[in-house]
C-alpha cells in the first residue's frame, strides 16, 4: 500500500539534497585539488548514502503513520543538509593535514624543450612567492609564465643569460596553478622556488631549493 503522496515528494526532495551537496563538495574538491579531492569525495560519499538512506526511511509506513510524520519529515529534509554542512566543518579540519607553503621545480630544457608542471596552492594560503634562477643558459633564452586557476597569467618573463634571476608575489588564488617553462636555447638549467604563507604564518625564508 503506498502512502500519501507527501511521503514520495520528501523521498525524492531527501535523496536530491544528498546528490546536490554530494556534487557540490567534489565540484570544490576539483577546484582545490590535492588531498582536498580525497577529502571532498569522501564527504560527497556520505551525503549520497545518507540521502537515499533518509529517503528509504521516509517511505517506510512504520514512518509516515506516525503521529506528526508530516511534521517530522519537513524538520528531517531541512535539518538533513545542515548536518552535512556542519559535519564537513567539523570533520574537514580534524583530517586536513596543515597547508603545504614551499615547492621546488627544477629542469633543464634544449632547444624547443618544454616543461609544464601543476602547483596546487592550498585555499588557506593568504601570500605567496615565486622566484627563479637560471644558473645554465647557453645560446639563446628561457621563457616561463605561471598561470592561476582561471587560466590567467600573473607572472613570466625571459632569461637571456646565465644567472638569472626574478621574484615575484601574485595575488594568491588557492587552486590548480600551472608553471610553464619553455627553451628557445641550445640547453638551460633552471629551478623555481615557491613560498606561501598563511595569516599566522610568514613565508619561510629558506630556499625550497635548497
Amino acid at each position: 500500500m503506498s502512502g500519501p503522496g507527501w511521503v514520495d515528494t520528501t523521498s525524492t526532495l531527501l535523496r536530491g539534497a544528498g546528490i546536490a551537496v554530494a556534487v557540490l563538495l567534489v565540484a570544490l574538491g576539483f577546484f582545490t585539488g590535492g588531498f582536498f579531492l580525497a577529502l571532498t569525495l569522501g564527504l560527497a560519499a556520505v551525503a549520497v548514502i545518507g540521502g537515499f538512506a533518509l529517503s528509504y526511511l521516509a517511505r517506510r509506513e512504520s514512518w509516515y503513520r506516525r503521529p506528526n510524520a508530516r511534521i517530522y519529515s519537513l524538520v528531517l529534509l531541512v535539518a538533513f543538509p545542515l548536518a552535512l554542512v556542519a559535519f564537513a566543518q567539523l570533520v574537514g579540519p580534524a583530517l586536513t593535514p596543515p597547508p603545504v607553503t614551499a615547492n621546488c621545480f627544477q629542469g633543464e630544457v634544449g632547444p624547443d624543450g618544454k616543461d609544464d608542471v601543476q602547483l596546487a596552492i592550498d585555499p588557506r594560503i593568504s601570500s605567496m612567492q615565486f622566484r627563479i634562477r637560471v644558473p645554465v643558459l647557453e645560446d639563446g633564452a628561457l621563457r616561463w609564465w605561471a598561470s592561476d586557476p582561471a587560466g590567467e597569467t600573473q607572472w613570466g618573463g625571459r632569461a637571456e643569460e646565465p644567472g638569472f634571476s626574478d621574484v615575484a608575489q601574485p595575488a594568491t588564488a588557492g587552486g590548480l596553478w600551472t608553471l610553464s617553462v619553455r627553451g628557445e636555447t641550445s640547453r638551460a638549467q633552471y629551478a623555481i622556488e615557491w613560498r606561501g604563507a598563511t595569516a599566522d604564518q610568514p613565508l619561510a625564508s629558506a630556499s625550497p631549493c635548497g
